[in-house]
């Protein structure tokens, strides 16, 4: 079975400083962080770092902006301070990630076909189905180009078809932390977490 590899660090209880240090930061890339002025969005981007530099190395960008690697496949997504790395050597992979909190019915409505609209009882479900969605898009590489609503989420775990293509998905949860994770293909796949520099409760 194929074998998926996620990596996730927790920045939102650490400073920049803690994450310069848990993730052995030289200057120069400390200096290359400074254009970005919102704390936030620099802890991630200072995360978003460290991991390609640990286990990914140098990369290209497609013409659609997705970077991509020469010896590995790999995609990386952040959400509110939860930024997490999914790799895998042989096939196209995609990751999204959410911190699951309150979610609204209009935009339930907006992401969602009949059907899934029908299934959305909780956050959870919610942000199930967002995530599913957009790990497709990112696992494809060209960006959101048509209808969210077209874009399959379901099953969270299993085959999907979009666009002609077949992929397979799965969901995983870790406290408040939802990851959908899909590579292309039919086959099942194992994940391997692997939490860096924090603790959960």
């Amino acid at each position: 079975m194929r074998k998926v590899h996620i990596y996730l660090i927790d920045t939102r209880k650490l400073t920049f400083n803690e994450i310069v240090s848990l993730c052995s930061l030289n200057e120069e890339d400390v200096s290359s962080l400074s254009k970005y002025k919102v704390l936030d969005v620099k802890k991630e981007k200072a995360v978003s770092l460290y991991f390609r530099k640990k286990y990914i190395g140098e990369v290209s960008i497609t013409e659609y902006g997705k970077p991509i690697s020469s010896h590995i496949f790999f995609n990386i997504s952040h959400s509110k301070g939860v930024v997490v790395l999914a790799t895998c050597l042989d096939c196209d992979i995609g990751v999204d990630v959410e911190i699951i909190r309150e979610s609204h019915d209009d935009l339930a409505r907006y992401i969602s076909n009949d059907y899934e609209y029908s299934q959305i009882k909780t956050e959870i479900d919610f942000y199930s189905v967002w995530t599913s969605k957009e790990s497709i898009v990112k696992c494809l590489g060209t960006g959101l180009k048509n209808d969210i609503k077209s874009i399959p989420s379901l099953p969270f775990d299993g085959v999907k078809e979009y666009k002609g293509v077949t992929y397979f998905s799965k969901i995983k949860r870790i406290g408040d932390v939802i990851i959908s994770t899909t590579i292309r293909g039919n086959e099942d796949f194992d994940i391997e977490l692997t939490l860096e520099g924090i603790s959960h409760e």
